[in-house]
């Protein structure tokens, strides 16, 4: 089965090898490089189409202008009270290549509650982009970056850069221009007659996720949570409770036993204090192991 795994994996290398090369295009979304709606043009009812605005009590008006640089309409984030706000959208890329970014922006009044004003951010790359702060007329932004083994970011229009603002900006006619790509040409070589040492049957591989209790509670052979006391015990996150007198619960940072604490039950002949886990999953006919 291997021998034939291993030609039916070469045939497929050689069948590609000579099929004729064509331009591949993401799997989902626009093609590289098209910022879909980037003038904001595309409008149904109230929602500008290919554009997420933020969303929540801490933000600013999010809708669309008619003052624009390109066409008939804008993005527009407003607020007469201190708030916070973007716009993102979501580009394909074309890794190993070069491209130039532009767009435009305009600012009526911004005043920003922290030191940085309105701008644009291509999340997923750091880049140096200018912001701007109180009243200016459309001006162009323009920034060329090489996306490395990236195939995506995300463009996002901010009101304030670090924080909330005040005022009106104003967001127009963004796109990506592509300036070079590399032309990559992998290629693979298997030399089937250099041969390893046999492979063990015993090895092999498997994924799963922690979904529910399928790993702790599940499969791990660990039954007790939190062993070494990461958390002291009566805190939210941690499983363990305390029954008793809470004056004789110390919490040792000085000398724990392990860790950054332990915890340390006051022993007298009438106290009945107790560290509890419940819920812990037995089944019958199995021999458990502790300490």
């Amino acid at each position: 089965m291997k021998i034939i795994s291993i030609s039916f994996f070469i045939v497929y290398l050689l069948l590609t090898s000579c099929a004729p090369k064509k331009e591949n295009q993401p799997l989902t979304g626009s093609n590289w490089g098209d910022l879909r709606n980037g003038s904001a043009e595309e409008v149904v009812s109230s929602t500008v189409l290919h554009w997420t605005p933020e969303s929540g009590q801490r933000s600013a008006q999010h809708f669309y202008s008619y003052d624009a640089k390109a066409g008939t309409k804008s993005l527009s984030i407003s607020s007469t009270t201190p708030l916070s706000g973007r716009w993102t959208n979501k580009v394909n890329l074309k890794p190993w290549s070069k491209y130039r970014f532009t767009g435009w922006i305009k600012t009526i009044d911004l005043e920003p509650s922290g030191s940085m004003g309105a701008g644009f951010r291509l999340e997923g790359f750091t880049l140096e982009m200018p912001e701007f702060k109180g009243s200016n007329d459309w001006t162009q932004v323009s920034v060329e970056f090489e996306t490395g083994n990236e195939d995506a970011c995300t463009v996002a229009c901010i009101f304030s850069m670090d924080g909330r603002a005040t005022g009106t900006v104003l967001f127009d006619d963004m796109k990506f221009e592509l300036i070079s790509t590399e032309d990559l040409n992998p290629s693979i070589s298997v030399d089937l007659a250099d041969l390893k040492e046999p492979m063990s049957d015993y090895i092999y591989g498997q994924f799963i996720e922690h979904l529910g209790r399928c790993i702790y509670g599940g499969i791990w052979a660990e039954m007790i949570e939190d062993r070494k006391f990461f958390f002291a015990p009566g805190d939210r996150q941690s499983p363990w409770s305390f029954s008793g007198n809470e004056s004789n619960l110390l919490i040792d940072m000085n000398t724990p036993y392990v860790g950054d604490l332990s915890p340390v039950l006051k022993v007298n002949e009438s106290a009945d204090n107790k560290l509890l886990q419940e819920n812990l999953g037995l089944k019958d006919d199995v021999s458990y192991s502790g300490r």
